[in-house]
């Protein structure tokens, strides 16, 4: 008997073994977007959960000279979130802004574009007893 051929060999390799070690390999990678695979897929640092509340405040566009009133709707140590008082929300990422509200005006930097409003990183941190004592006369009862 001749010995078989290499080539018979490979097909003869079962193709739901090749399937599922394709499939094992897609489940341990998650999908990527174009730009997080040029990143490295690094993720992002976490940002500390927002205490919901409802001041009124002004932010001003420092660029444009352009003052938006709305309402703060979240705010931690690092930054607000501001709901415009419009039906519209603009892309205004990476704006630089100043926001007044309650006895506070801040200077900070537009990071995120949401449906609820604009998420804002400020350049002075609040303090822990700014925010309790912002959370305990403007703040929201979960």
């Amino acid at each position: 008997m001749s010995e078989p051929n290499r080539k018979e060999d490979r097909s003869a390799r079962p193709v739901a073994g090749m399937q599922s070690e394709i499939a094992r390999k897609m489940v341990k990678e998650p999908p990527q977007g174009f730009l997080a695979s040029l990143f490295g897929g690094r993720r992002k640092k976490k940002a500390p959960a927002m205490r919901e509340c409802c001041i009124v405040g002004v932010l001003m566009v420092l660029d444009r000279s352009l003052a938006l009133d709305g309402l703060v709707m979240g705010i931690n140590e690092g930054g607000v979130i501001f709901r415009q008082a419009s039906t519209f929300i603009f892309d205004r990422m990476g704006a630089e802004v100043s926001i007044r509200f309650g006895e506070y005006d801040r200077r900070g930097r537009i990071v995120e574009v949401l449906p609820e409003g604009y998420r804002i990183q400020l350049a002075d941190r609040f303090s822990t007893w700014d925010i309790l004592a912002l959370i305990q006369s403007y703040g929201i009862d979960a």
